[in-house]
């Protein structure tokens, strides 16, 4: 094409030369570009014409141009300045760039999709940053990107591939650092490290230092820098730490017997503490929120042992290391399977003992306590029913006709005010575990009566007990009472109807003496001016009316009144 290209410009060089009758086949320049213009639309002629449209390039010399202006450059241009120098349209000149890119064996590249750089500009990209690496010991692809205004992978793969080569340097993540420098700073991290006194978290530390090692990188680092103590979990535990905890986790454990867990955790035994114990006390036992030692746990069932053997109590409180807390003492209690927690409910046949509140009863003094309950609430409620009897016989205010339905009311009421009385927390403490002369043997009755808690704790218990048998003997007394009531209702009946032959004489006998009063008092009023002695006779006639005749008669019709309700 550039051959036939050649022939024809030669040829119209040739006819805008030629004078005379030939001026008239000269072209002008409105000419020349439509003649071109024709022929590249009719495809023979493949030319890209310049933004003012009366200069074409061919393909191949455009691509000439853009490779010529890349070189003048440095190796690094951006397309859009491209297409203004070269006055060709940005379309067609990032085109040319894709062919003069794809062309030049890896020696030029696209950094973005408008810029294209060369390899030895990446290079002496690379030299400047060198430069300056060595004078400050580090720096970092984030600020070479924002220097260069390159993107950051392009600058990462750049510096990555020039390590060891034109870069003096280790690239550790983002950051790079010169030998030299990495060295200061490992020193720097190991010096820190062996002035530390407790386990102590790599991250910040290095961080802080200005390393940017991680993971397993960082672990064999700091191993590699020989100060003792090992790696758990992303922080560095000192050997004088591990030995010194151990040293303070033995002691304390064989001093008491019990290791709380939340000490552990203070003492940083976050995992695992019962297996960090088993090391050195292969017995240990594992409770809800301690560790105590065989011993512990032996001296605890041989308590409870006693307790059962010596049909008595025991407080757990008083034998156990104060660290074990209420969770701690029930399952310990668990282990030892000598009781149960329900002092009622008998469940397993092996249990000798029950749990009330914070204290172990024996099953035997237990059953002790509930026949001694039963016996004092029986008294309690035969003395009680005999009361009521007492009361009836003294009041006879119930009638053969009502009497059976008043008696029930009353019985209940009189049953329900007593238990109230008797089953008060201090009354019952005080019936059921104050000694008498019979109880004057049992030393196990006089320690539950001095301690408030037991007591209390037991009285709750037997609570129920003494109900049952207190409502029974009250009951069984007033049945024996209302047999009794129904004898005294004759004797009533027979006391109304005395009552009602005597009420009119004694009624009349008051009218009568009524009136004849009324006239000696009128008299007297008469002769009170002559004799002064008549008002007091009659003051002390009226008195005695009132004592031998009213008052008997009052006295009666209040007691006619009762009976007939």
């Amino acid at each position: 094409m550039d051959d036939e290209l050649a022939a024809l410009q030669a040829e119209l060089a040739a006819v805008q030369k030629s004078s005379g009758q030939d001026q008239l086949r000269h072209l002008n320049e409105r000419h020349a570009v439509d003649l071109v213009l024709k022929l590249r639309k009719l495809g023979r002629l493949r030319v890209f014409p310049t933004l003012t449209g009366k200069e074409f390039l061919t393909p191949e010399r455009l691509r000439e141009e853009v490779s010529a202006n890349i070189r003048e450059r440095g190796g690094r241009v951006r397309l859009v300045e491209l297409s203004a120098t070269l006055n060709v349209d940005l379309v067609v000149v990032e085109e040319a760039a894709r062919v003069v890119v794809a062309d030049s064996g890896d020696q030029l590249r696209f950094s973005t999709p408008g810029e294209v750089v060369s390899e030895a500009y990446l290079d002496r990209l690379c030299r400047e940053v060198d430069e300056v690496l060595q004078a400050t010991g580090s720096t970092t692809i984030g600020s070479i990107a924002t220097d260069y205004d390159l993107p950051v992978e392009i600058v990462r793969e750049t510096l990555a591939s020039r390590l060891g080569t034109i870069l003096r340097a280790e690239l550790h993540l983002s950051t790079l650092f010169t030998s030299a420098h990495v060295q200061t700073m490992l020193a720097e991290l190991r010096g820190t490290l062996a002035g530390v006194t407790r386990p102590t978290a790599l991250g910040p530390l290095v961080q802080e230092i200005g390393l940017t090692l991680q993971g397993s990188e960082l672990d064999n680092q700091v191993m590699s820098l020989g100060v003792p103590g090992s790696i758990r979990g992303g922080q560095f535990w000192p050997e004088a730490f591990v030995k010194t905890q151990r040293q303070a986790v033995d002691a304390h454990f064989s001093t008491n017997g019990v290791f709380p867990l939340s000490l552990g955790k203070k003492m940083l035994l976050t995992k695992g503490q019962l297996a960090y114990v088993r090391e050195s006390f292969p017995d240990a036992v594992l409770l809800d929120g301690c560790i105590v030692s065989q011993g512990v746990v032996d001296a605890f069932t041989g308590a409870v042992q006693d307790c059962i053997n010596f049909r008595s109590f025991l407080d757990p409180r008083n034998v156990l290391p104060d660290d074990l807390t209420e969770a701690d003492r029930s399952m310990l209690l668990d282990k030892t399977n000598l009781a149960e927690r329900s002092a009622t409910k008998r469940k397993k046949k092996t249990a000798k003992a029950v749990v009330l509140g914070p204290f172990i009863i024996s099953c035997a003094f237990m059953e002790d306590l509930q026949d001694r309950t039963r016996q004092i609430a029986t008294q309690a409620g035969r003395e009680a029913a005999a009361q009521l009897q007492r009361s009836s016989e003294q009041f006879t205010i119930v009638s053969a006709a009502a009497s059976s339905g008043a008696r029930a009311s009353s019985r209940d009421q009189a049953l329900h005010s007593n238990l109230r009385k008797a089953m008060s927390p201090s009354t019952l403490r005080g019936l059921l575990f104050s000694q008498s002369d019979d109880d004057a043997a049992d030393k196990r009755l006089g320690e539950v009566h001095s301690n408030g808690e037991l007591s209390e704790t037991l009285a709750i218990e037997l609570r129920e007990e003494f109900s049952t048998a207190f409502t029974s003997a009250f009951q069984a007394g007033c049945e024996g009472g209302t047999r009794l009531g129904v004898v005294l209702d004759g004797v009533m009946a027979e006391r109304l109807e005395g009552i009602e032959l005597l009420f009119p004489g004694m009624f009349d006998d008051l009218q009568l003496f009524s009136a004849g009063l009324a006239k000696l008092s009128s008299e007297a009023a008469d002769t009170s001016a002559a004799c002064e002695a008549a008002p007091r006779a009659v003051r002390a006639i009226t008195a005695a009316l009132a004592k031998f005749h009213e008052l008997p008669l009052l006295g009666l019709l209040t007691e006619r009144e009762s009976l007939r309700r």
